[in-house]
């Protein structure tokens, strides 16, 4: 995951683009609250391909994240199927009311991403986008295209 992580495509993406050494990445996995953050590789056909996860912020609210191990794979319905079978699992069996992302404003991919999956935006700061996810909004946008992903 780490390698996934540290590689140029994915880091350009990411809040904190810097490389992750192994000592850093043993350290975060080593303090990682996993009452409260949950993280799953995605999977397709026996190969692992990305990485999504799902952290809980308080009883009420998440901030979810996805990656994907290949750029090709991002263009893919692969991260849009993970996602939304994570996101129905955080509504449903955790019972968050809301999730939260935090995506670099020149990412426009992954901001029409989540506005797909329903996010709205609450406000831009600092090159940073502030999204949020309410449970409807996500029902009413998985409605729509939860047929292509079976």
């Amino acid at each position: 995951m780490r390698l996934w992580r540290n590689s140029s495509f994915v880091r350009v993406n990411m809040l904190n683009p810097k490389v992750i050494s192994s000592e850093e990445h043993l350290n975060w996995f080593t303090n990682l609250d996993t009452n409260k953050n949950f993280h799953f590789i995605i999977e397709n056909k026996n190969k692992w391909l990305g990485s999504c996860s799902i952290k809980l912020i308080d009883n009420n609210s998440a901030e979810g994240g996805i990656f994907m191990a290949e750029d090709d794979k991002s263009a893919s319905l692969l991260p849009v199927k993970a996602i939304c079978i994570l996101y129905d699992w955080a509504f449903g069996i955790l019972g968050v009311d809301c999730i939260e992302a935090k995506i670099i404003q020149k990412n426009k991919r992954a901001i029409n991403f989540n506005k797909g999956l329903g996010f709205k935006v609450k406000k831009i700061e600092h090159d940073i986008v502030y999204a949020v996810l309410s449970n409807s909004n996500f029902y009413g946008a998985y409605s729509k295209f939860k047929h292509l992903l079976s």
